[in-house]
């Protein structure tokens, strides 16, 4: 995946291209859907938000408004890129809610507690799918409000 040239809305980190795809139909279905970017690991996500690696090239762009992130992800997990996305300078402001399978009380209190702005269940119906996207993509890129 080749990285953005303009400011994106909302950053999709998920290691399941059906439910990355899933995610962008549903965010196509706002009005006025949000400039969206993807990436497939851990270590993407990181670098993308930390505005390192293969990702250097964007530190003067904005950060997304809003990251979508699965906490099984490869290379390194949903949490690990909590951890390490809290402890930048950067990036430890911008939203992020875990969209995951993953009901254990365990996850819910390890994404909590690494910083994870909300947690978001992928529901199995395709209708209650994109409902829950869309509910969590207004409330974080038009209700919510937010510097920077």
């Amino acid at each position: 995946m080749t990285a953005p040239q303009k400011a994106i809305d909302v950053l999709i980190a998920d290691d399941d291209a059906d439910d990355r795809a899933l995610t962008l139909r549903a965010l196509g279905g706002l009005s006025g859907p949000p400039a969206s970017f993807q990436v497939d690991d851990g270590m993407d996500a990181i670098d993308y938000l930390c505005r390192q690696g293969r990702f250097s090239e964007l530190a003067p762009a904005p950060l997304p408004r809003l990251v979508l992130l699965d906490l099984k992800l490869r290379l390194r997990s949903g949490l690990e890129v909590l951890q390490t996305v809290r402890g930048d300078g950067l990036s430890r402001r911008v939203p992020i809610v875990v969209l995951t399978s993953s009901e254990h009380d365990r996850d819910i209190d390890a994404a909590y507690r690494a910083g994870a702005n909300g947690y978001v269940l992928k529901p199995g119906v395709y209708e209650q799918y994109m409902t829950a996207i869309q509910q969590t993509a207004r409330y974080w890129l038009e209700v919510n409000l937010s510097t920077g």
